[in-house]
Parts: structure tokens; C-alpha cells; sequence
């Protein structure tokens, strides 16, 4: 008998006895890795297989990586805005609407100060609508 074979009679009687086959443990049903095991396992895993952002191809950090993410969470915000536009638009108005009640600025959360921006803000759109009004004189 080999040494292959003695393993896979080794797991084979693990599994049938319900114990993970690395520890001894109990896993959960359906399953012949406890949780434990399990986590270790993905841990390795993740170190031994770095994971790059498909839109900026920089890589994503282990904490970013979640449910098998492979975009970072401002490329894929960026993406799904040009991939469904109507989305974005609505969620980008939900969010307005939200901060307005609250009495946020649309841009950067801080208190209001007129028309629903923050002082900074506000002359920020106030030269911006004094450029526009110069180019068409």
C-alpha cells in the first residue's frame, strides 16, 4: 500500500466518523474541515494569492478582501457608475436627499450653509456660475 493510498483511507475514515480530517474536531454538517481548520486554510490561502484590483490592478490589501472582491471599493463605485448610470443617478439623489434633511452638504458632509452646500462649497459653485455667465456675455 502506498503512502497516497493510506491517506485517502485515513480521510475516508475521518469523514464517515464526522471529524475534520485535519484536527479531529467536529465541522459543520456538510463540511469535512472544522472551522477552524477552515480559516487557517483560507488565511494560507490569501498569502500565498495575492489579489490585484481589475480596474487599477494595484493590490487589494487582505482586510479589503471580502467575499471575493477584485476590485478595490472606489473602483468598483467608479465602475458600477459607468456600467448602470440610472443606479448611480438615483442612488447619488437618495444621498443628496438624506444629507438635505440632515442639513449636510451634498459634498462633504459638513454643516450647511446655503443652498444645501458648506461655505466652501458654496463659493466654490458661486465662482464656477460666475465663469459660466462671463462666457456667454
Amino acid at each position: 500500500m502506498t503512502q497516497l493510498e493510506i491517506n485517502q483511507e485515513y480521510r475516508k475514515r475521518r469523514i464517515q466518523l464526522g471529524l475534520c480530517v485535519l484536527c479531529s474536531r467536529k465541522p459543520k454538517s456538510g463540511r469535512v474541515h472544522c472551522e477552524v481548520c477552515l480559516q487557517r486554510t483560507r488565511e494560507r490561502w490569501k498569502a500565498h494569492h495575492p489579489l490585484f484590483c481589475e480596474e487599477c490592478e494595484k493590490l487589494i490589501k487582505p482586510e479589503e478582501r471580502r467575499n471575493g472582491n477584485s476590485f478595490h471599493k472606489r473602483c468598483a463605485e467608479k465602475r458600477r457608475a459607468t456600467k448602470y448610470p440610472q443606479q448611480h443617478r438615483l442612488a447619488s439623489l437618495a444621498y443628496q436627499k438624506r444629507h438635505r434633511e440632515l442639513g449636510l452638504c451634498h459634498s462633504c458632509s459638513e454643516r450647511v450653509f446655503e443652498w444645501g452646500l458648506c461655505g466652501k462649497h458654496y463659493k466654490m459653485e458661486q465662482e464656477r456660475h460666475k465663469e459660466k455667465k462671463s462666457k456667454f456675455r
